[in-house]
């Protein structure tokens, strides 16, 4: 009898799930607008950040209408800040879920909220762009729906960089400092750490750690400079990294300051000023490309935005966007599992941060990184 009761559990559930299913697609087909959800931290530590996203995932959005929106039909975004709380995030999500007119959701951004909301995705069925995390994971680490939109970085990528830039700027002694509290610093300092064991032509002479928040960097700097540095390998993001810098060039170092993903912020260079250079960074953006995806984005932001300096993370949340209109219009109708498909398939999608191909779930599979650096001007310039 208890078996019985199981099993008919089971067989209603299944019905709900599938009504559910049927009632979000015949919502989705009926709608004026196709309404994807988003979301980043627009507010907390990592701001910064998201506000870019938010920058760019409006451009993207008025260059989709400006041309007649998708599948005849404006797109449009029910976008939300996270607040740099990953427990929001995961809120977040299962609300986008639930809403029956969302067809895709842009987000979450960095790696703690992509960890939290991953599980959770697992049990639903909404695919999910997500963007700027950088903890390395295998394919089938991934839930089903679940894509990145982010260079990621191997040691093997990381030691070219820091080769070329050594032999570049005849750098022999590199000090590393990490945000340990942010998992996607961790994730990168590890890869610089692997990339000099590869065979980078450095010695890393001291690694050290730092938490968010600090204000005095004193005793790392002064390590630094007792191991004779002449290079910095900085794990960090916006806030401690211009600290950082104006702090050791106030103690007399003059050498290179090197990173990846969390170093691309122009405001980092706002903040510090004349203090920046030397200071080199690789991104998946060059903004002097002369790729048409590039040269409309930039045109764009100068419109709306001004001279500005244009972070990664403005074309991050662009390329999202553009992506999910992609895969909504080869899909045919605004329905999540024909959408999700249609995102798996993606291939030699030409975006603003790469050329963008996807195997079913994860990361693109053909990242390409730009060594930059500031430039006179205290803009980044490509790399000589």
């Amino acid at each position: 009898m208890r078996r019985f009761e199981t099993r008919r559990k089971l067989l209603l559930l299944g019905a709900v799930g599938a009504l559910t299913a049927a009632v979000v697609g015949d919502a989705l087909a009926q709608a004026s607008d196709i309404k994807i959800a988003g979301m980043t931290f627009l507010t907390g530590r990592f701001s910064s950040f998201g506000v870019d996203v938010e920058k760019g995932v409006k451009l993207a959005l008025d260059k989709i209408n400006a041309k007649g929106g998708v599948l005849g039909k404006k797109l449009v975004i029910d976008l939300h800040d996270t607040a740099s709380d990953s427990a929001q995030a995961v809120t977040l999500l299962r609300r986008f879920a639930s809403s029956s007119d969302v067809v895709g959701i842009i987000g979450p951004t960095g790696t703690p909220d992509l960890l939290a909301t991953m599980p959770v995705a697992a049990q639903l069925n909404v695919p999910m762009v997500t963007i700027g995390s950088l903890k390395p994971l295998a394919k089938n680490e991934f839930s089903d729906g679940v894509f990145r939109v982010a260079l990621m970085n191997t040691p093997e990528v990381v030691r070219d960089i820091i080769k070329k830039v050594a032999e570049s700027r005849k750098i022999q002694r590199v000090a590393l400092f990490m945000d340990r509290t942010n998992d996607a610093q961790q994730a990168d300092a590890a890869t610089a750490r692997a990339a000099i064991k590869l065979g980078a032509g450095v010695e890393l002479v001291t690694d050290e750690s730092f938490a968010g928040g600090d204000k005095d960097f004193s005793v790392l700097i002064g390590k630094m400079t007792q191991a004779k540095a002449d290079a910095l390998w900085l794990s960090g993001t916006t806030n401690e990294a211009a600290v950082i810098i104006s702090q050791a060039r106030a103690r007399g170092f003059k050498g290179v300051v090197m990173g990846g993903a969390g170093m691309t912020d122009p405001k980092i260079v706002q903040l510090t000023g004349a203090a920046a250079a030397p200071y080199v960074m690789f991104t998946p953006l060059n903004l002097q490309s002369e790729n048409a995806a590039v040269k409309d984005f930039v045109a764009a932001y100068r419109k709306a935005h001004g001279d500005a300096q244009i972070s990664t993370f403005v074309a991050y949340g662009y390329d999202a966007v553009m992506l999910l209109e992609d895969a909504i219009r080869r899909a045919g109708k605004p329905d999540r599992s024909a959408v999700r498909q249609a995102l798996g398939t993606t291939k030699d999608f030409k975006g603003v941060t790469g050329e963008y191909s996807f195997d079913g779930k994860g990361d693109n599979v053909k990242p390409v990184p730009y060594i930059m650096e500031v430039g006179p001007q205290g803009t980044f310039v490509s790399f000589k």
